[in-house]
């Protein structure tokens, strides 16, 4: 939900083409690495679990360095 939400901030800010569509194609491309990886997380497995979790604030991360191109 988060990158759906990046995605449309990035679309509607006043930026130049260039930027909504580089900003759009990492958001929409970060969420859709994260619906993937969705697939292989076992819930049952502590293990899984926390590696899962590690791998969203990995992405939050990665999505950080497309702030600034929204303005």
């Amino acid at each position: 939900m988060a990158f759906g939400v990046a995605f449309f901030a990035g679309a509607s800010s006043s930026s130049p083409f260039l930027i909504k569509f580089v900003t759009g194609l990492g958001n929409v491309a970060l969420g859709s690495i994260l619906w993937y990886q969705t697939k292989y997380v076992d819930v049952t497995s502590t293990a899984s679990t926390k590696s899962f979790y590690s791998f969203i604030w990995k992405l939050m991360m990665a999505a950080q360095l497309l702030l600034p191109l929204i303005r």
